[in-house]
């Protein structure tokens, strides 16, 4: 939301959603008094003794020397008022121990945006659920590098202060980097966007919620875009999640999920859900590409299986380092064929190793017209590859022996048809030209040399095939990296 909320406000609001203050403080001693040197205040869904049960099993959940101290406690929300007037009468009251407070706060009065967890403070359940988050003085810490408490802190394995505040109060600071502030409080709005999943095979988006059983009002508002929604227009489509149901429930905390018909899209789109409150109006937005919301295994099914049989690295090392590869079976020349034929495949190619039929002669003699390693033909069936391969730096004949073979293959066997015949080179050398312009007739063939052929891997994990049917189209405005 972007108006400013008082803590107030949101309590007020969302306050049957909390049981327990989760309140951790660290202290100096100063003569006879204790003084809150940083402070961390949390609002949870859980009831008091579930909290408490939690902050026991906290790798360090208490810490106490001559002249520091932190402490720990799970307080019942029904103190929230009175918490609230003893922090403003500058004391903070927790677990036997009474601190005094720097500067009086008046948590109620203080104000900030519902955002995503900012970072400084690690969430209580592992969800980073939308918060106002109040940080209060800027923590100077000086009586925090005081050597006496250092050298007892040493005593106890620590190397400082911060390192302890870190670990029990669960908090990001450390020395020399974050000393944090005098005061933390988070305020949680429990709802978020758990999962975005585009159904295969279905112009379909599946959002699960992960909400608190009392905001059943929380919905979910679907906006795709473009890929140049920036300079076209803003929304392909507007659409509300029509209903949520039940797939899990850890109470008071349920997961949900609804779907919602997308118009047809392109996976470089864009989908923005919006979380909505009827009070608060949009309190999270995720926004991701529709690529990124398929699963691997069912965007590109061949690529995920041949890693199970070929680790990425292998796969990298046998097509960006050819030379250095040795079979067991094959030269390095055939092996380096034979793992294009597969670059080709998991693209989605239906690609052919010609092997001992890689050249192309006159029916009935031995006049060698030319030759090709690969033939490869688009998913869709109307774009074929007529591919060499090369371990060295490609040679004028080689650009010229594609050509030939591609002329031929267009008279007597593609003639009449709509079918794109695109000649292509791969070379295991590094620093080429990404193509090779032609000047008359056929205007270029595309060259995919080791740098090259990592970004196509590259191209693989990010779920970004159609890239490189781009690049082949016309490799002089399209980059593989």
């Amino acid at each position: 939301m972007d108006v400013p909320l008082s803590v107030d406000e949101l309590v007020r609001i969302l306050g049957d959603t909390y049981q327990t203050i989760d309140v951790r403080c660290a202290a100096v001693r100063q003569g006879q008094t204790w003084v809150n040197s940083l402070a961390v205040i949390r609002l949870t869904y859980e009831e008091p003794a579930r909290a408490e049960d939690r902050l026991r099993r906290l790798p360090l959940s208490s810490v106490q020397t001559e002249g520091f101290r932190i402490a720990v406690e799970a307080q019942p929300f029904c103190r929230w008022s009175q918490f609230c007037d003893e922090i403003a009468n500058g004391l903070l009251r927790i677990n036997g121990l009474t601190a005094k407070m720097r500067e009086p706060v008046s948590l109620l009065k203080q104000s900030s945006y519902l955002r995503p967890d900012s970072g400084g403070l690690r969430p209580f359940d592992g969800v980073r659920w939308p918060e106002l988050q109040i940080c209060s003085g800027p923590h100077v810490g000086t009586e925090m590098a005081d050597e006496q408490l250092v050298r007892e802190l040493g005593s106890l394995g620590f190397s400082d202060a911060y390192e302890a505040v870190n670990i029990c109060c669960e908090v990001n600071v450390s020395r020399g980097h974050s000393h944090g502030y005098d005061l933390y409080l988070s305020v949680p709005l429990f709802a978020t966007v758990a999962a975005l999943r585009k159904l295969p095979g279905e112009n379909r988006l599946q959002v699960e919620l992960k909400r608190h059983v009392k905001l059943s009002a929380v919905n979910a508002t679907v906006m795709l875009r473009g890929r140049d929604f920036r300079t076209g227009p803003p929304a392909k489509a507007w659409r509300q999640v029509p209903g949520f149901a039940r797939i899990g429930e850890e109470s008071p905390i349920e997961s949900l999920a609804g779907t919602v018909e997308l118009p047809e899209s392109d996976d470089d789109d864009w989908v923005e859900v919006r979380l909505v409150h009827p009070d608060l109006g949009v309190v999270e937005t995720d926004s991701r590409q529709l690529r990124a919301l398929v699963p691997p295994s069912e965007r590109n099914a061949l690529f995920e299986a041949v890693r199970k049989f070929c680790p990425d690295a292998d796969l990298e090392r046998l097509l960006t380092r050819p030379h250095e590869t040795k079979s067991r079976k094959l030269n390095q020349s055939d092996a380096f064929e034979l793992y294009v034929t597969w670059l080709l495949g998991l693209f989605g190619f239906s690609a052919t190793l010609l092997g001992d039929y890689e050249h192309l002669r006159v029916p009935g003699t031995k006049v060698e017209l030319g030759s090709a390693d690969i033939l490869a033909a688009s998913p869709d069936g109307k774009t074929l590859l007529i591919v060499a391969c090369t371990l060295g730096t490609p040679k004028d004949e080689d650009f010229g022996n594609l050509l030939n073979v591609r002329e031929i293959l267009l008279r007597e066997v593609f003639a009449g048809t709509d079918v794109s015949v695109l000649p292509v080179l791969f070379t295991g050398a590094a620093g080429c030209e990404t193509y090779r312009d032609i000047e008359t007739g056929f205007r270029y063939i595309p060259v995919i040399d080791i740098d090259g052929t990592a970004a196509l891997l590259g191209l693989l994990r990010t779920g970004r095939e159609k890239r490189f049917i781009e690049f082949l189209s016309n490799p002089a405005l399209c980059r593989l990296r």
